[in-house]
């Protein structure tokens, strides 16, 4: 079977998924929808509805078999007031990496801005930084398959980032610039990002 990377970008209403197979060019793309709330936010109801979700982000990771590694975009919190929905989220996000980590599939993290500065030799965080790297991934795949308003095309961009540590190639090349962006990736207990390409060791 071959190898292959899954990125994750969680919110409370949708997970944006992203696959990167070994032989396949293009990225192939997936949105997990949250069962409605509702405008049932009671304890049991949002704890029904995120273990819920996370089964149904398990079972389309395990679809096409265990992956080599899974990318989560890093969990990040704003403040209350701008961030109301943070806690939730995060319940969700651990929901999912519990059950991962279950499946004993390898987990990573890695921020959108680190993505981005991977893919593009610079960073930014927030609404600009997601666009900037929208933009990015079409432009490295334009064939890829947009999922609607939903879904956050910079989680291609995870998952790419992914085959970087593992060895499979993508259309961005691996340079060591572009490992050195990677060092602040957090990696399954016990990996290591690979070590520079022998081209630029020569």
């Amino acid at each position: 079977m071959s190898r292959s990377v899954i990125a994750l970008d969680v919110t409370v209403t949708a997970v944006s998924i992203a696959r990167v197979a070994e032989g396949e060019p293009v990225p192939s793309t997936g949105l997990i929808v949250a069962p409605p709330s509702g405008r049932d936010y009671s304890l049991s109801a949002t704890r029904a509805r995120t273990d819920h979700t996370a089964e149904m982000v398990l079972d389309a990771v395990l679809s096409r078999g265990l992956p080599t590694l899974v990318v989560m975009s890093k969990l990040t919190l704003g403040d209350m007031n701008r961030d109301p929905s943070g806690g939730r989220r995060a319940a969700l996000w651990w929901a999912i990496t519990g059950r991962l980590l279950d499946a004993g599939i390898p987990l990573s993290e890695l921020a959108t801005a680190t993505a981005q500065k991977w893919l593009m030799g610079h960073g930014a965080v927030g609404h600009k930084g997601y666009s900037a790297l929208d933009r990015a991934v079409h432009d490295t795949w334009p064939s890829v398959r947009d999922r609607g308003e939903s879904y956050r095309m910079s989680t291609v961009a995870l998952a790419a980032a992914g085959c970087a540590v593992v060895g499979i190639p993508t259309a961005v090349p691996c340079t060591d610039a572009r490992l050195d962006a990677l060092s602040k990736m957090v990696l399954p207990s016990g990996w290591r990002l690979p070590e520079m390409t022998k081209s630029e060791v020569a």
